[in-house]
C-alpha cells in the first residue's frame, strides 16, 4: 500500500515539474519572439534618428522594450508590417529599456512618446504618430499615405 502511495506521489511530483517547466518556457516565449523580430530591424540611437530626420529620410520608428508586455504583443503586428512594407519603408528600432539614458528621455520628450509601444512615421522632416492598437492594415495604409 505504501509502495503505491509513494509511486503516485512521485508521478504527481513529476507531472507538476513538467507543467512548471512548460509554463516557464511559455512565459519566456514572447521575450524570445520580441528579440527575434527586433533583431531584423535597424537598431538606432537618438543621434542616428536625428541624423536621418535632418537628411529628410523617410522611415518608421518603433520605440519599445522587451520588458513591456504591450510591446511584446505589438511585435507580432510589427512582424507582419515589416514583411508587407519592409522594402518600401525602412523600419527602425529604438530600445527604450535604459530609463537613465538622457538622450532617450530627451528624444521621447521631444516627440511626445509618453508610453511604449510607439510607432512614428518620419517623412520630409515631419513626424506622424500612429496608434499601435490599430489593425495592421490601418497602420500600413497610413504609412503608404504619408510616403
Amino acid at each position: 500500500m505504501k509502495k503505491h502511495f509513494f509511486r503516485a506521489v512521485g508521478i504527481l511530483i513529476g507531472v507538476l515539474g513538467i507543467l512548471g517547466l512548460g509554463i516557464s518556457i511559455y512565459q519566456k516565449y514572447p521575450e524570445y519572439q520580441y528579440d527575434k523580430v527586433v533583431s531584423q530591424l535597424t537598431i538606432v540611437t537618438p543621434d542616428d534618428i536625428n541624423k536621418k530626420i535632418e537628411t529628410g529620410e523617410k522611415f518608421v520608428l518603433f520605440t519599445g522594450r522587451k520588458t513591456c508586455p504591450d510591446c511584446r504583443k505589438f511585435v507580432s503586428k510589427l512582424k507582419k508590417i515589416q514583411v508587407d512594407i519592409g522594402e518600401d519603408m525602412l523600419i527602425l528600432y529604438l530600445n527604450s529599456e535604459d530609463r537613465l539614458d538622457t538622450s532617450i528621455q530627451l528624444f521621447r520628450d521631444l516627440y511626445e512618446i509618453e508610453e511604449v509601444p510607439s510607432l512614428i512615421i518620419f517623412a520630409n522632416g515631419e513626424s506622424t504618430a500612429l496608434n499601435p492598437e490599430s489593425t495592421v492594415l490601418d497602420i500600413e495604409d497610413k504609412i503608404y499615405d504619408l510616403q
